[in-house]
Parts: structure tokens; sequence; C-alpha cells
């Protein structure tokens, strides 16, 4: 019996209906299907507290709010609406949305989380990142187990971390960052196995960094500073080997640079600034070939720098440690900085840093010479005679970066500047700003200002000995003072000047401590 056999093309025009029939089905199973009443009324007594609004015509927050672009595939980040959701409509047999993402980003937000908000326990992205949200974080946000992804960063959320964060296992990302968190980090975020990204720098939290960071090893990028108390080592470092970012800044961290940090091979960011470390730097760190930007500034650290380092290090930062030796061939003025160590003279490289590097190598020779009793400067702008006749030097050298100095081309002063802004890649370390500003006598010297994200120094060089009388002109040009989000920008920073004690003694005495502009 002879077997049938089907023309190729009917073959495929049944395959095509098949595939037709089973695309179709699903979106007729989503049209049956309702959103859980439960989410439904949490969503929206959290648009009515904020009084916020559903995009028009995109999905309908008053009656069924899985429905429209809600059940769209695109990526909620790629998404032009705000505030948006997307919903999961394969509960129940195709009967049952769930919310499972929620932006609301970037609309100047006011008020508190409202409770209902942790009832949404089907979400795995929740982002309310850059508003003006304050009050603190309820323990209830333990309810999320679903949570990847965590974003709260950039508003005033104040109180403490509540440790049920720990408990939210799937999370992929969280960002505390810019905010008024204090107490101590909670140690169940040490449970956090599967976490690639934790961010909680620009709070008050209180140190020391907890041990339980140390199981946090699928991390990529690590940042904590401003650890307010305590004492903590790197040791919790000890197994990660996946980091591609690592800032702690200024968290009174003790003891040696461990050289287990260079295990992790795709690092590109390395921020150990402002604390305690001492010891020499290992060498295998300047030979890391991903590493962009090191930050080693403000510490203890002795011993030399390498003969070599990877090409692929732009940028770096050693100044104000212990450092000594002759400078490497690959110092260059443009992007390191290693003001106020003990580098000496001999230096074979030393005709390729500017003019006056010298006076700013410990002790400071240059302070007794005499060149002068005086100098005045207008920081970031250019060449300016004040109402009374005081003539203030220009700053306007386009070469300063993320570490790097320079020498005034009267060689009456210096400056130094350290640091990257969050999440920039377009560096801009003046800013000019065009608008009056009432009330401002010699406005020229206001009109454009030097901007840095770290630490701003200037020196004067050659000064006579004797009592000296320093004025500071501040205004703030950059953050809005309005009901923007912006408008929470700080600028809070210590203002120090050095003193000398006899011949040895050379100290910074703090002036202010957290300095607001805003508060003039």
């Amino acid at each position: 019996m002879e077997s049938m056999r089907l023309p190729s093309r009917f073959i495929f025009f049944l395959f095509l209906l098949f595939a037709s029939f089973f695309w179709v089905f699903p979106d007729m199973a989503m049209a049956q299907a309702t959103t859980d009443p439960v989410e439904v009324k949490a969503l929206n007594r959290v648009f009515q507290q904020w009084t916020l609004v559903a995009p028009l015509n995109e999905w309908n927050i008053s009656g069924e709010p899985c429905s429209g672009v809600a059940l769209s595939m695109t990526s909620i980040d790629e998404a032009n609406g705000n505030p948006y959701i997307r919903c999961n409509c394969f509960y129940d047999n195709g009967s049952t949305c769930h919310i499972t993402k929620l932006k609301i980003r970037v609309l100047n937000v006011v008020g508190s989380i409202p409770e209902e908000l942790w009832s949404l326990s089907y979400l795995t992205y929740l982002n309310l990142g850059l508003n003006l949200l304050t009050g603190s974080i309820s323990a209830q946000i333990g309810k999320l187990s679903s949570l990847q992804y965590l974003y709260l960063n950039g508003n005033a959320f104040s109180g403490k971390l509540p440790s049920e964060i720990g408990n939210l296992y799937e999370l992929l990302e969280v960002r505390f960052a810019e905010n008024n968190f204090s107490g101590s980090l909670p140690h169940s975020l040490g449970n956090l196995s599967k976490l690639q990204e934790l961010r909680l720098q620009g709070n008050s939290f209180a140190g020391p960094i907890p041990s339980t960071f140390s199981k946090l090893t699928s991390l990529n990028e690590l940042k904590v500073s401003d650890l307010s108390t305590g004492i903590s080592t790197l040791e919790f470092l000890a197994d990660m080997r996946n980091l591609t970012t690592l800032v702690l800044r200024n968290n009174n961290i003790h003891g040696t640079i461990p050289p287990y940090i260079s295990s992790n091979k795709k690092l590109k960011h390395l921020d150990l600034s402002f604390n305690n470390l001492n010891g020499s730097i290992p060498d295998s760190i300047f030979t890391l070939v991903s590493l962009s930007y090191l930050f080693l500034g403000s510490n203890k650290l002795s011993g030399a720098l390498p003969s070599k380092k990877s090409t692929f290090l732009a940028y770096i930062d050693v100044s104000y440690n212990n450092l000594s030796g002759n400078f490497p061939s690959w110092v260059k003025e443009n992007n390191s900085n290693f003001v106020a160590n003990y580098f000496t003279a001999e230096s074979s490289n030393g005709g390729d840093l500017p003019s006056g590097w010298i006076c700013l190598q410990r002790p400071f020779p240059c302070r007794d010479t005499g060149v002068s009793n005086s100098f005045a400067i207008n920081s970031g702008g250019p060449l300016v005679k004040s109402s009374d006749g005081t003539l203030f030097e220009g700053d306007y050298n386009n070469d300063i970066g993320p570490a790097s100095f320079s020498v005034s081309e009267t060689k009456r002063w210096a400056l130094s500047n350290v640091g990257i802004f969050t999440d920039g890649t377009n560096y801009k370390f003046t800013h000019s700003n065009s608008n009056a500003i009432l009330n401002m006598s010699d406005l020229a010297l206001f009109q454009t200002t030097r901007m840095s994200a770290s630490s701003l120094r200037y020196y004067g060089l050659g000064l006579q000995n004797g009592n000296y009388t320093v004025n500071l002109g501040f205004v703030e040009t950059a953050f809005p003072d309005d009901s923007q989000w912006t408008s929470r920008g700080r600028r809070l920073f210590d203002i120090y000047i050095q003193i000398v004690l006899g011949n040895l003694i050379y100290l910074f005495r703090l002036i202010q401590g957290d300095f607001d502009v805003k508060g003039l």
C-alpha cells in the first residue's frame, strides 16, 4: 500500500496554521484574565496618595490595570511611559493577572510609601528612584519575596534599613544610594547570595561593614561610603572574583590592601580613598587589564610605585600617603595625582611633570621661600578684579580631570582634584552660570565655578611666614531650590586649612564639617 504524500506547500500551510493557533491562544486567554483585586486596590491607593495618573490611553488604572501596554513585552526600562506597570497574566490557567513590575521614577513624588504597596507581592521590579520620598522603609518589604530589582536611590528616605530585606533571596540589584538612611547595615544583607549590584553610598550608615558581606560572591558592583563609626577591614573581599566596580570610600578601613583584590580580573573602578590603609600597594593592581580608575588617596600607604602599569589604567590617585622613591616613566601630569607624598626630585621622569611639583611633596619645601604674602583665585573662572581692587587670578585649566594637579602660571598657587561623578562619563569639572544671582557683590567671581566629585584642594606656594586671613566665597549655582527632585542635590563638604607647628609638624585643621552651601 502506497503511503500518502502531501504537497510541500500544503505541509508548510499546516505548519503556519498550527503556529498561528498557538500564538493567538495566549492572547485570547489574556483577554479574559483579570487583575488580582487586592493588587488593583493597592495600586489605586498608591496612585491616589501620590496624585499620579496612568499615561493617557495606554493602560487603565481605574478599571482593569493589566491592559494595554501593561501587557507589553518591551523592557520597562526602555518604555517611554512613566509611571508604568507590567503584568503577568498566566496565573490560574490564564485567568488571573498579577502586577510584576512598577516604575514611578523621576516624577517628583512627595510623601512616604503607602503600606498598600507591600501588597504587590508578585513584584519582581520596583523602581521609585529620583523622587522626593521620605519616611522609613517598612518591615513589610519582606513580603516582596519575588523581587529581583529594587531601586530607591535619590530620595530622602531615613531611618534604619529593616533586616527583612535579607529575606528577599531573589534580589539581583539593590540601590539605596543618596538618601538619609542611618543605623548599622543589616547583617541579613549577606543572605542575598544572588546579588550582583549593591549601592549604599551617600547615606549616614554606621560601621563597620558587616562580615556577612563575604557571602556576596556574585557581586559585580559594590558601593559603600561614609560609614560614621566602627573599624572595617577588607577581609570580606577574599572570595570575590566578579567585581567590576568597588567603591569603599571613607569607611575607616584599616589594615593593608590584600593582593586577592587582583583576583577580580574584570575590575574597572577601584576606590579605597579616605581610609586608614597602610603598607604597600600590590603591584598586581596596577597591571589589571580592565582597570581604568584607581583611587587610593588619603590613606597611610608607603613604599614605591611599580615600574609598570596597564595601558588601560587611565586615572591614578595616590595623593596624601607616605609613598616615596622615584617616579616611574608612566607618570603623567594630566592623569595622575601624587601630591603630598615623599617622592624625590631625582626621578628620571621629572622633566615631564609640571614646574613646581616638588613644592607639593612633603614636607612642602617651598613654604619658607618667601615669594609672596597673598594670593587670590577665581575658582574655575577667568582673571577678575574685585570691587575692593583685589586681583583674582584665573583658574581655567581645562586639563584638570579625575586625578590631576596643576601649578599656576605665576607659580604662586596650585590645585589638586580627585574623583569621578556618579554614573557619568562626560566629565565636566567647571560649571558656568549665566543667571544673575541676587544680592551678590562681585558677581563675576561666581559666574563660573570649579566642581569636584571627591576632593578639591588649593595650595599657596612660597608664602612668607606669618599670620594670614583666609576668605572663602561660596554660592550654589547647579542645584535648584525648588520642588523638583534635583533640589535634593547636596553639596556637603569639610573645610580644612593647613597649619604648621614648628618645623616638622603639618596639620590640617577642620574649620567646618559638613558645610552646606545651600545654608548660606
